[in-house]
């Protein structure tokens, strides 16, 4: 490897060419063009985007999103380092009917002037810091557990919000069905003993080892820590949940206050796919499918369409995937990947894809040549059905009111990045941290405020 700034050689390819060893090599290869979708593969997956129709007939007027960023800060003293993770999370909603259908920018003067924006910021120590009297692990779980004691989101009465907790314990003990639970089982930590922990409660002393269990100890995130190793990989994997978390929040919030019938006017947007993984992933599969699922029911029963919930991919396996094949997809074209096309096509791999970590189905969508994208839906089924059978042959049919989602999804396209959309381009601005001098700053305020250490 050169130095820094070293200009590389202008004539060192010339011994790759010649090696007998590459040109053997290369004549024993053969293009995979079994692993590329042809446009017969699309046939049975995919629709004319003009042929979708709303199961349930809904009309979206508001749309809300959530979008988080983090930043890792590294500081040494001496041969110790010290490290810190700040993670920033936004809300953002919108009224559909004050963008114009013709407007495809954002005015960078109007997103300083937004009144309907919440955020709230958050710390979590990654190496060599702990709260006192604590280990390692335990300060990351009481932190995780203050978290979302002490932050708080509120719509139009500033005056009555509502913590994250409130939302947690409404999910964990089923509170939004005609059947709660007393009680749930968590596993201790610090001894691996089940402990009952009813609703009253946010924590409780294990029955066994008398050492605190707190209510956010179901997302397991304390199982990526080891205090000896490098903890960095639970950042985004709690940002990750914070994100989820926050707008059911929202959805319970609207539930509380308004008329349980306008639900149906709401879009939620998540930035990233509708999925939570390893060790949080038993939340996904315990917690939020059956959530979704029970009022996808409900939905159905009413006639209304409660939790209109999406996630818009940028990145990953699935988008990586659409970018090789976009000019095989007809444009107005929606495609719906079964576990076969999966399998075969993206995730080469024995299990159900998903299986344990989607609440969402995915979905390929191109408008025109300049439009794609990698849209996630909440899961289109009820309580009875499970995940692993349903993606052996999903259908169009079933999402509740993926037409108007689509169309609303259009109004909302913005040309200041390719494939972006107005509510996700503005939340970024609230929520991205810079290297400079974002990162160099927190380095410094870190320090200032733990010189008393």
């Amino acid at each position: 490897m050169g130095y820094f700034k070293e200009k590389a050689s202008k004539a060192n390819h010339q011994y790759i060419i010649n090696s007998e060893l590459v040109q053997e090599y290369l004549k024993k290869c053969i293009k995979a063009s079994d692993t590329i979708p042809q446009a017969k593969d699309y046939e049975r997956i995919s629709r004319k985007i003009s042929c979708i129709e709303n199961k349930i007939e809904t009309t979206i007027k508001q749309v809300a999103i959530v979008d988080g960023g983090y930043t890792e800060v590294l500081h040494k003293e001496g041969e110790i380092s010290y490290k810190l993770c700040y993670c920033i999370i936004g809300v953002l909603v919108l009224n559909i009917q004050n963008i114009s259908k013709n407007r495809k920018t954002v005015n960078p003067n109007e997103l300083d002037s937004l009144q309907n924006l919440d955020r709230f910021a958050c710390v979590l120590p990654l190496q060599n810091i702990k709260l006192k009297d604590m280990d390692f692990k335990q300060s990351i779980r009481k932190t995780i557990f203050n978290i979302f004691m002490e932050n708080k989101l509120a719509f139009e009465n500033k005056h009555n919000s509502y913590p994250l907790i409130h939302t947690l314990k409404w999910l964990l003990f089923k509170e939004y069905s005609d059947k709660p639970d007393d009680f749930i089982t968590l596993i201790c930590p610090t001894c691996e003993r089940q402990n009952k922990i009813n609703n009253l409660n946010e924590r409780i002393k294990c029955f066994h080892c008398k050492k605190f269990l707190y209510i956010t100890d179901c997302f397991k995130l304390h199982e990526l820590i080891n205090e000896n190793e490098n903890t960095s990989a639970i950042c985004s994997y709690f940002i990750n949940t914070l994100e989820s978390m926050v707008i059911i929040s929202m959805f319970y919030i609207l539930l509380q206050e308004r008329d349980k019938n306008k639900l149906s006017e709401w879009l939620f947007i998540k930035d990233g796919s509708l999925a939570l993984f390893n060790a949080v992933k038993s939340f996904s599969y315990n917690t939020i499918r059956p959530f979704l699922q029970y009022w996808y029911e409900e939905s159905i029963k009413d006639n209304i369409s409660y939790f209109n919930f999406i996630g818009l991919e940028k990145n990953g396996t699935f988008t990586w995937h659409l970018r090789n094949v976009i000019n095989i997809i007809p444009a107005q074209t929606i495609v719906l990947p079964n576990q076969d096309y999966i399998k075969h096509f993206i995730a080469d791999n024995t299990n159900i894809y998903g299986k344990d970590t989607y609440f969402g189905i995915k979905m390929f969508v191109k408008k025109d040549k300049n439009t794609s994208f990698v849209l996630d839906v909440a899961l289109p089924f009820g309580i009875r059905v499970k995940y692993e059978d349903y993606i052996k042959n999903p259908s169009f049919d079933d999402f509740l009111c993926l037409k108007e989602i689509l169309e609303v999804l259009f109004q909302l396209e913005c040309n200041l990045y390719k494939n972006s959309f107005i509510p996700t381009t503005m939340i970024n601005r609230f929520v991205s941290l810079s290297n400079i001098p974002g990162k160099k700053i927190l380095t410094m305020f870190s320090k200032a405020l733990m010189n008393h250490v």
